[in-house]
C-alpha cells in the first residue's frame, strides 16, 4: 500500500492549487470600511434597478391606457 509521501507529482500539484486558495483567503481580511461600501453600494444599486423598473411599469400603462382589448 502506497504512503502518502508515495504519491504522484500530479496529487501534490493539485493539493499545492487547492491549498493556495485557502491560504488567500486567510490573508484577505476586509476592513469595516469596505463592507459597509459595499453594503451602501448594493443598497443604492438596488433603488436605482427599482427605480428604473417603475418608471418602465409606469411608461408601459400609461402606453396602455385608453386601449381596451381591441386588436
Amino acid at each position: 500500500m502506497a504512503s502518502l509521501t508515495d504519491c504522484g507529482v500530479g496529487v501534490k500539484v493539485v493539493f499545492l492549487f487547492m491549498m493556495r486558495g485557502v491560504l488567500a483567503q486567510e490573508a484577505a481580511c476586509y476592513s469595516v470600511g469596505s463592507v459597509a461600501g459595499a453594503v451602501v453600494g448594493t443598497l443604492l444599486a438596488t433603488l436605482a434597478l427599482a427605480g428604473l423598473a417603475y418608471l418602465l411599469w409606469r411608461m408601459y400603462w400609461r402606453s396602455r391606457r385608453g386601449k381596451t382589448g381591441e386588436i
